[in-house]
Protein backbone atom coordinates (compact mmCIF):
# COMPACT_ATOMS: atom_id res chain seq x y z
CA UNK A 1 0.00 0.00 0.00
CA UNK A 2 3.22 2.67 0.83
CA UNK A 3 4.13 1.41 -2.45
CA UNK A 4 1.17 2.56 -4.48
CA UNK A 5 0.65 5.76 -2.53
CA UNK A 6 4.24 6.65 -3.10
CA UNK A 7 3.74 5.55 -7.28
CA UNK A 8 1.00 7.38 -7.17
CA UNK A 9 2.57 10.86 -5.73
CA UNK A 10 5.20 10.42 -7.72
CA UNK A 11 3.34 10.46 -10.68
CA UNK A 12 1.65 13.20 -9.50
CA UNK A 13 4.46 15.59 -9.09
CA UNK A 14 5.40 14.60 -12.49
CA UNK A 15 1.97 15.53 -14.30
CA UNK A 16 1.42 18.59 -12.74
CA UNK A 17 5.28 20.06 -11.70
CA UNK A 18 8.37 20.33 -13.64
CA UNK A 19 11.80 19.18 -12.85
CA UNK A 20 13.79 22.27 -13.12
CA UNK A 21 17.43 20.00 -13.24
CA UNK A 22 16.23 18.46 -16.57
CA UNK A 23 17.02 22.10 -17.88
CA UNK A 24 20.94 21.04 -17.85
CA UNK A 25 20.89 17.63 -17.92
CA UNK A 26 21.40 17.62 -14.01
CA UNK A 27 18.83 14.98 -12.97
CA UNK A 28 21.29 12.23 -12.08
CA UNK A 29 24.52 14.38 -10.88
CA UNK A 30 24.27 13.42 -7.24
CA UNK A 31 23.49 16.07 -4.80
CA UNK A 32 24.57 14.48 -1.93
CA UNK A 33 28.25 13.58 -1.22
CA UNK A 34 30.31 12.25 1.88
CA UNK A 35 33.72 10.92 1.93
CA UNK A 36 35.09 8.30 4.54
CA UNK A 37 37.93 6.29 4.82
CA UNK A 38 38.56 7.33 1.36
CA UNK A 39 35.45 5.97 0.42
CA UNK A 40 33.14 8.49 -1.92
CA UNK A 41 29.21 8.22 -0.88
CA UNK A 42 27.14 9.56 -2.92
CA UNK A 43 23.64 10.16 -3.95
CA UNK A 44 20.53 12.30 -5.30
CA UNK A 45 18.53 12.97 -3.04
CA UNK A 46 17.62 16.72 -3.01
CA UNK A 47 15.30 18.14 -6.04
CA UNK A 48 13.50 21.52 -7.12
CA UNK A 49 10.15 21.34 -8.99
CA UNK A 50 8.35 24.12 -9.83
CA UNK A 51 5.05 24.89 -11.09
CA UNK A 52 4.05 24.34 -15.02
CA UNK A 53 3.17 28.02 -14.96
CA UNK A 54 6.36 29.48 -14.32
CA UNK A 55 8.37 26.60 -16.61
CA UNK A 56 8.46 29.13 -19.58
CA UNK A 57 10.36 31.41 -17.18
CA UNK A 58 13.00 29.02 -16.19
CA UNK A 59 16.25 30.77 -17.28
CA UNK A 60 19.23 28.24 -15.73
CA UNK A 61 19.81 25.95 -13.43
CA UNK A 62 22.72 24.54 -11.54
CA UNK A 63 24.13 22.12 -8.75
CA UNK A 64 26.96 23.97 -7.13
CA UNK A 65 29.41 21.89 -4.50
CA UNK A 66 29.93 23.28 -1.15
CA UNK A 67 33.03 23.37 0.84
CA UNK A 68 33.14 19.68 2.76
CA UNK A 69 33.13 21.63 5.98
CA UNK A 70 30.06 23.24 5.42
CA UNK A 71 27.86 20.65 4.33
CA UNK A 72 27.40 17.74 2.33
CA UNK A 73 25.29 18.42 0.31
CA UNK A 74 25.24 20.44 -2.52
CA UNK A 75 23.39 23.64 -3.44
CA UNK A 76 20.55 23.50 -5.87
CA UNK A 77 20.17 26.63 -8.08
CA UNK A 78 17.67 28.49 -10.81
CA UNK A 79 17.20 31.53 -12.41
CA UNK A 80 13.21 32.62 -13.01
CA UNK A 81 12.76 35.85 -15.13
CA UNK A 82 10.11 37.39 -13.52
CA UNK A 83 10.26 41.34 -14.56
CA UNK A 84 12.19 43.95 -14.16
CA UNK A 85 13.62 45.22 -10.82
CA UNK A 86 12.19 48.95 -9.38
CA UNK A 87 15.82 49.48 -7.47
CA UNK A 88 18.78 50.39 -9.20
CA UNK A 89 22.27 48.95 -8.49
CA UNK A 90 22.88 51.20 -5.94
CA UNK A 91 26.12 53.07 -4.35
CA UNK A 92 29.40 51.71 -5.68
CA UNK A 93 31.54 50.75 -2.71
CA UNK A 94 35.19 49.33 -3.13
CA UNK A 95 35.21 45.87 -1.77
CA UNK A 96 37.91 45.43 1.01
CA UNK A 97 38.63 41.92 0.01
CA UNK A 98 40.98 42.66 -2.68
CA UNK A 99 43.05 45.02 -1.26
CA UNK A 100 45.07 41.93 -0.39
CA UNK A 101 45.64 41.72 -4.07
CA UNK A 102 49.22 42.25 -5.21
CA UNK A 103 47.86 43.19 -8.40
CA UNK A 104 45.47 45.70 -7.75
CA UNK A 105 48.00 47.41 -5.49
CA UNK A 106 50.61 47.62 -8.39
CA UNK A 107 48.21 48.77 -10.18
CA UNK A 108 46.67 51.55 -8.13
CA UNK A 109 50.73 52.51 -7.48
CA UNK A 110 51.49 52.83 -11.08
CA UNK A 111 48.56 54.74 -11.86
CA UNK A 112 48.77 57.13 -9.01
CA UNK A 113 52.63 57.12 -10.00
CA UNK A 114 51.74 58.30 -13.44
CA UNK A 115 49.74 60.50 -12.68
CA UNK A 116 51.76 62.48 -9.95
CA UNK A 117 54.72 62.66 -12.86
CA UNK A 118 51.82 64.27 -15.45
CA UNK A 119 51.53 66.50 -12.70
CA UNK A 120 55.37 67.57 -12.62
CA UNK A 121 55.42 67.40 -15.88
CA UNK A 122 52.74 69.62 -16.96
CA UNK A 123 53.59 72.05 -14.36
CA UNK A 124 49.55 71.72 -12.88
CA UNK A 125 47.64 74.92 -11.78
CA UNK A 126 45.65 72.61 -10.06
CA UNK A 127 45.37 73.07 -6.36
CA UNK A 128 46.72 70.42 -3.54
CA UNK A 129 42.59 69.62 -3.05
CA UNK A 130 41.91 69.14 -6.89
CA UNK A 131 44.97 66.88 -7.46
CA UNK A 132 44.07 64.64 -4.39
CA UNK A 133 40.60 64.19 -6.43
CA UNK A 134 41.99 63.44 -9.19
CA UNK A 135 43.86 61.18 -7.68
CA UNK A 136 40.87 59.21 -5.80
CA UNK A 137 38.87 59.71 -9.46
CA UNK A 138 41.55 57.79 -10.99
CA UNK A 139 42.03 55.27 -7.94
CA UNK A 140 38.30 54.39 -8.48
CA UNK A 141 38.32 53.89 -11.91
CA UNK A 142 41.11 51.31 -11.12
CA UNK A 143 39.35 49.74 -8.76
CA UNK A 144 36.25 49.01 -10.84
CA UNK A 145 38.06 47.55 -14.03
CA UNK A 146 39.79 45.54 -11.56
CA UNK A 147 36.57 44.31 -10.35
CA UNK A 148 34.70 43.69 -13.18
CA UNK A 149 37.48 41.61 -14.38
CA UNK A 150 37.84 39.40 -10.95
CA UNK A 151 34.57 38.98 -10.70
CA UNK A 152 33.80 37.78 -14.37
CA UNK A 153 37.28 35.44 -14.28
CA UNK A 154 35.81 33.83 -10.98
CA UNK A 155 32.48 33.31 -12.14
CA UNK A 156 34.32 31.68 -14.95
CA UNK A 157 35.96 29.77 -12.65
CA UNK A 158 33.43 28.62 -10.82
CA UNK A 159 31.08 27.51 -14.09
CA UNK A 160 33.89 25.31 -15.41
CA UNK A 161 34.78 23.60 -12.54
CA UNK A 162 31.34 22.91 -12.15
CA UNK A 163 31.21 21.72 -15.52
CA UNK A 164 34.12 19.60 -15.70
CA UNK A 165 32.65 17.91 -12.10
CA UNK A 166 29.11 17.06 -13.68
CA UNK A 167 30.91 15.30 -16.74
CA UNK A 168 32.56 13.01 -14.03
CA UNK A 169 30.13 12.22 -12.29
CA UNK A 170 27.82 11.42 -15.27
CA UNK A 171 31.06 9.18 -16.39
CA UNK A 172 30.68 5.47 -15.77
CA UNK A 173 34.26 5.81 -13.82
CA UNK A 174 35.09 3.03 -10.82
CA UNK A 175 34.69 4.57 -7.20
CA UNK A 176 38.92 4.86 -6.91
CA UNK A 177 39.28 6.98 -10.13
CA UNK A 178 36.28 9.41 -9.00
CA UNK A 179 37.58 10.24 -6.15
CA UNK A 180 40.97 10.70 -7.18
CA UNK A 181 39.45 13.42 -9.73
CA UNK A 182 37.02 14.93 -7.92
CA UNK A 183 39.16 16.03 -4.79
CA UNK A 184 41.40 18.30 -6.50
CA UNK A 185 37.77 20.15 -7.98
CA UNK A 186 36.17 19.99 -4.61
CA UNK A 187 39.40 22.42 -3.09
CA UNK A 188 39.15 24.44 -5.56
CA UNK A 189 35.92 25.20 -5.73
CA UNK A 190 35.53 25.76 -1.83
CA UNK A 191 38.39 28.37 -1.99
CA UNK A 192 36.71 30.39 -4.55
CA UNK A 193 33.38 29.95 -2.37
CA UNK A 194 34.54 31.31 0.81
CA UNK A 195 35.54 34.27 -0.76
CA UNK A 196 32.15 34.55 -2.09
CA UNK A 197 31.16 33.82 1.73
CA UNK A 198 33.17 36.87 2.96
CA UNK A 199 32.07 39.10 0.03
CA UNK A 200 27.98 38.38 1.00
CA UNK A 201 29.11 38.58 4.82
CA UNK A 202 30.15 42.37 4.08
CA UNK A 203 27.56 43.14 1.95
CA UNK A 204 25.00 41.70 4.86
CA UNK A 205 26.16 44.10 7.46
CA UNK A 206 25.97 41.39 10.05
CA UNK A 207 28.45 38.50 10.39
CA UNK A 208 26.95 34.94 10.29
CA UNK A 209 28.02 34.03 13.45
CA UNK A 210 26.24 36.55 15.22
CA UNK A 211 22.85 34.49 14.24
CA UNK A 212 24.23 31.05 15.30
CA UNK A 213 22.56 29.62 12.08
CA UNK A 214 20.77 31.00 8.67
CA UNK A 215 17.40 32.25 9.77
CA UNK A 216 15.27 32.64 6.99
CA UNK A 217 13.22 35.40 8.49
CA UNK A 218 16.50 37.45 9.44
CA UNK A 219 17.20 37.00 5.33
CA UNK A 220 13.23 38.09 4.77
CA UNK A 221 13.21 41.01 6.70
CA UNK A 222 17.37 41.75 5.84
CA UNK A 223 15.80 42.34 2.26
CA UNK A 224 12.53 43.87 2.56
CA UNK A 225 15.04 46.47 4.94
CA UNK A 226 17.51 46.32 1.81
CA UNK A 227 14.87 46.95 -0.72
CA UNK A 228 12.81 49.92 1.13
CA UNK A 229 16.31 51.71 1.41
CA UNK A 230 16.99 51.44 -2.26
CA UNK A 231 13.45 51.96 -3.80
CA UNK A 232 11.34 55.28 -3.45
CA UNK A 233 7.24 54.74 -4.11
CA UNK A 234 6.57 58.43 -4.89
CA UNK A 235 7.78 61.90 -4.45
CA UNK A 236 5.92 64.62 -3.33
CA UNK A 237 6.12 67.85 -5.19
CA UNK A 238 7.51 71.44 -4.61
CA UNK A 239 5.83 73.47 -2.14
CA UNK A 240 4.78 76.77 -2.51
CA UNK A 241 8.52 77.55 -0.77
CA UNK A 242 10.59 75.86 -3.40
CA UNK A 243 10.84 72.66 -1.03
CA UNK A 244 10.94 69.27 -2.61
CA UNK A 245 10.30 66.57 0.31
CA UNK A 246 11.61 63.23 -0.62
CA UNK A 247 9.52 60.49 1.57
CA UNK A 248 8.41 56.70 1.19
CA UNK A 249 4.67 55.77 1.30
CA UNK A 250 2.93 52.85 0.77
CA UNK A 251 0.11 54.96 -0.76
CA UNK A 252 0.63 57.72 -3.09
CA UNK A 253 -1.24 60.93 -1.96
CA UNK A 254 -2.23 63.50 -4.51
CA UNK A 255 0.44 66.13 -4.42
CA UNK A 256 3.33 63.15 -5.10
CA UNK A 257 4.20 61.48 -8.23
CA UNK A 258 5.32 58.28 -8.76
CA UNK A 259 5.93 58.49 -12.66
CA UNK A 260 9.85 57.61 -13.03
CA UNK A 261 10.75 60.37 -15.39
CA UNK A 262 9.28 63.37 -12.97
CA UNK A 263 10.77 61.80 -10.12
CA UNK A 264 13.98 62.12 -11.31
CA UNK A 265 13.57 65.90 -12.12
CA UNK A 266 12.66 66.39 -8.98
CA UNK A 267 15.28 64.73 -7.28
CA UNK A 268 18.38 66.25 -9.91
CA UNK A 269 16.23 69.44 -8.93
CA UNK A 270 16.66 69.00 -5.06
CA UNK A 271 20.14 68.14 -5.15
CA UNK A 272 20.55 71.29 -7.29
CA UNK A 273 18.91 73.35 -5.81
CA UNK A 274 20.90 72.12 -2.66
CA UNK A 275 24.20 72.01 -3.47
CA UNK A 276 24.11 75.48 -5.32
CA UNK A 277 26.26 78.23 -3.59
CA UNK A 278 24.16 80.96 -2.57
CA UNK A 279 25.57 84.79 -3.28
CA UNK A 280 27.60 85.93 0.08
CA UNK A 281 28.68 89.92 -0.29
CA UNK A 282 32.41 90.02 1.04
CA UNK A 283 31.61 92.82 3.85
CA UNK A 284 29.19 89.78 5.33
CA UNK A 285 32.42 87.40 5.56
CA UNK A 286 34.25 89.78 6.29
CA UNK A 287 31.21 90.58 9.66
CA UNK A 288 31.39 86.93 10.39
CA UNK A 289 35.06 86.50 10.86
CA UNK A 290 35.35 89.46 12.92
CA UNK A 291 33.23 87.34 15.00
CA UNK A 292 35.16 84.14 15.50
CA UNK A 293 37.87 84.44 18.18
CA UNK A 294 40.77 82.11 17.51
CA UNK A 295 42.97 80.56 20.44
CA UNK A 296 45.72 78.60 18.13
CA UNK A 297 46.62 80.20 14.93
CA UNK A 298 48.78 78.57 12.14
CA UNK A 299 52.34 79.87 11.49
CA UNK A 300 53.60 81.10 7.93
CA UNK A 301 55.91 77.64 8.20
CA UNK A 302 52.71 75.40 9.03
CA UNK A 303 50.43 77.07 6.41
CA UNK A 304 53.13 76.75 3.57
CA UNK A 305 53.37 72.99 4.41
CA UNK A 306 49.89 72.86 4.61
CA UNK A 307 49.54 74.10 0.78
CA UNK A 308 52.13 71.98 -0.48
CA UNK A 309 51.86 69.72 -3.19
CA UNK A 310 51.28 65.99 -2.17
CA UNK A 311 53.42 63.88 -4.26
CA UNK A 312 54.06 59.84 -4.19
CA UNK A 313 55.96 59.75 -0.78
CA UNK A 314 53.67 61.55 1.09
CA UNK A 315 51.08 58.84 -0.19
CA UNK A 316 53.31 55.83 0.90
CA UNK A 317 53.71 57.26 4.27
Amino acid sequence: MNYNFINMAYISLEQYFYNTMQVNDLTTVPTFQRTRNDTMISSVIDYIYIGQLLQNKLQDTGISRLNSTCSDHSIMHMSIVVGQSPSGPGLWRANPAYATHHTLQNQITQKVHNLLSYFKKTNSTLTPAEKWDRVKLSTKKVIKNYSCSYVNWRKDTIKQLERKRNRILRGKLTAALRHQLIVPIDTQLGQLQQELSSIAGIKSGIRWREKKKKDAGFLKRLHQHRTAQQFMTSIQRPSDNGNINITIDATIPVDRTSDPVDMRELVREYYQHRYTLDHVEENEIDQYLHTIQFNKTVTTRENDYLMSSIDIDDLVK
